[in-house]
Order: structure tokens, then sequence, then C-alpha cells
């Protein structure tokens, strides 16, 4: 398991760090928005990271989100079976089509209000 802990990168260096192998992300920060659309990231871990990415299409099998500010990012269509959501912040988040079977989904907040699951299926569904 490769690390990368207490950095602020940009996009083009995130996408260089997932490609080198890194698949454990603690407290990191891409400043930039951009898109990683159609891109297997399955079995990462992501604790107190801020990402503000399109993630269209791609896949989070078994990916972990702890204390992750994750506001503003487009997970639409992606595949986050057996996936957790942890503690995260989720305000304007987009969840359109995603795929959930088997998620952990808890104390995660939208502004000051506490998200629960049927509040995700809800985001899927465009209800929210």
């Amino acid at each position: 398991m490769k690390k990368l802990t207490n950095v602020e990168i940009t996009l083009e260096q995130f996408m260089h760090y997932i490609q080198s192998g890194y698949n454990h992300f603690i407290n990191v920060e891409v400043q930039d928005t951009g898109e990683m659309k159609y891109l297997d990231l399955s079995g990462m871990t992501f604790e107190y990271c801020y990402l503000a990415l399109d993630f269209t299409g791609s896949m989070f099998r078994e990916t972990n989100f702890k204390a992750c500010n994750l506001k503003t990012c487009v997970f639409e269509s992606a595949d986050l079976s057996c996936s957790c959501f942890l503690d995260c912040a989720l305000c304007s988040t987009n969840f359109k089509n995603a795929k959930v079977d088997h998620i952990v989904f808890e104390r995660n907040y939208f502004h000051l209000y506490l998200l629960d699951i049927t509040d995700l299926y809800s985001m899927i569904n465009e209800e929210l």
C-alpha cells in the first residue's frame, strides 16, 4: 500500500500518484477542479481529503471515504458498490444513477443536515 499524506496537489499530480500505484490518501487536497471520468479507482482509501472532481462513470468498488470534503463532486453513473462513506461533507454532490449495492453510508452531511441511506437514494434519483 502506497500512502500520500498532508499535501496540497494539482489534479495532474493526483493522477500521476494514482498511476504510480498510490492508493491511500490522507489529508490530501486536490486544488484543481477537473474530470477523472470512467476510471477504475476501486480499493482506494481517502481520509480527511478535499476533492471537488467529476468522477462520472468511474468505479469505486470497495473504496473508503472517511471524513472527506466531497462538496461538488460528481459520482454520476459511478459504481460505488461495497464502498464506504463515513463522516463526509456532501453538499452539492451528484450521485445521479450511481450504483450503490452494499454501500456503507453513515454520518455524512449536507450543510448541517445529517444524511442517511434514504437521502442517498433520493440523491441518486435527483430528489434531493
